[in-house]
C-alpha cells in the first residue's frame, strides 16, 4: 500500500527492531526515476509488485544475495537490522548523511489517480 518505505517500516515494527535503509543502494530503473520526476512522485511509494523484502542473518547476506543473483533474479543487500526499537534510519552514504524515512497513507500511483479526480 505505501511501496518499500511501508514495507521496511512494517518490517521494523512486526520484528521490533530498528532498520537502516541505504537509500544509494535501492535499485530505481532509469525510466522510473524519469516518470516518478516528471509526475512528482516519490519511487519509494510505488506499489512493489513482484518484489520481495527479505530480512537474514548478516553472516548469510552475502550467500544469500549471490544465489539470488545466479538464478537470474536481480538482488542487493539494501540495508542491515539494528537495535531492539522500532523506525527506519535512512542514509544517504553519497553524503554521508542521515535523512527522513518518508511514509504513505497510500502508494504513489493510487495518490496520483486521487489528484487526477
Amino acid at each position: 500500500e505505501g511501496g518499500l518505505a511501508t514495507a521496511v517500516a512494517e518490517l521494523s515494527a512486526a520484528g521490533r527492531h530498528k532498520i537502516r535503509v541505504y537509500l544509494d543502494r535501492i535499485p530505481v530503473l532509469p525510466e522510473t526515476r524519469k516518470l516518478c520526476r516528471l509526475l512528482e512522485l516519490d519511487p519509494l511509494g510505488l506499489i512493489g509488485s513482484g518484489s520481495l523484502l527479505i530480512a537474514c542473518d548478516r553472516s548469510a547476506c552475502h550467500r544469500l544475495v549471490s544465489s539470488i543473483q545466479q538464478a537470474g533474479i536481480d538482488a542487493i543487500c539494501i540495508g542491515e537490522v539494528l537495535e531492539l526499537g522500532v523506525g527506519v534510519e535512512a542514509v544517504n552514504e553519497a553524503r554521508g548523511s542521515v535523512v527522513p524515512w518518508p511514509h504513505f497513507e497510500v502508494d504513489e500511483i493510487t495518490r496520483l489517480w486521487g489528484r487526477a479526480r
